[in-house]
């Protein structure tokens, strides 16, 4: 009997410490809806469209890779602020009443088939931070 409770308690450790290294690898493959403030500071991999709303507001400070040719939208009073993270890939869209700040040395790198669209009446601040096209 003791040998049993052994071994469930090693299984329930296991099935722990698996989902806990599941969640650390930060994969997001469903659609992506900010509808309040977020902050990211882990790297992430993103596998789908990202819509940051109307008063929602997206802080990214850490290594963020958008695959499959996905978008980040801000949408009309969205907001999405680089602090020293990097995006990397995808496509960026700022509609008009949003907000793109990109700070302390915060880049967006981006593919020449990736489209950057910053639409009139948004705000994009760029203070000591880059947006980068590759060929």
């Amino acid at each position: 009997m003791k040998k049993m409770k052994y071994i469930i308690q090693l299984i329930i450790l296991f099935c722990f410490n698996t989902s806990f290294m599941w969640a650390q690898n930060n994969i997001v493959n469903s659609a992506l809806n900010i509808t309040n403030s977020e902050f990211w500071g882990s790297s992430r991999v993103i596998n789908t469209n990202v819509i940051i709303g109307s008063g929602a507001v997206l802080t990214i400070t850490a290594k963020i890779t958008i695959e499959s040719n996905q978008t980040i939208t801000i949408q009309n009073g969205g907001k999405l602020v680089l602090l020293g993270g990097t995006i990397s890939n995808g496509n960026i869209i700022a509609e008009s009443g949003s907000s793109l700040i990109i700070n302390n040395n915060g880049v967006i790198t981006l593919g020449s088939s990736n489209l950057f669209d910053i639409k009139s009446g948004a705000i994009y601040n760029l203070n000591r931070g880059s947006v980068n096209i590759t060929p």
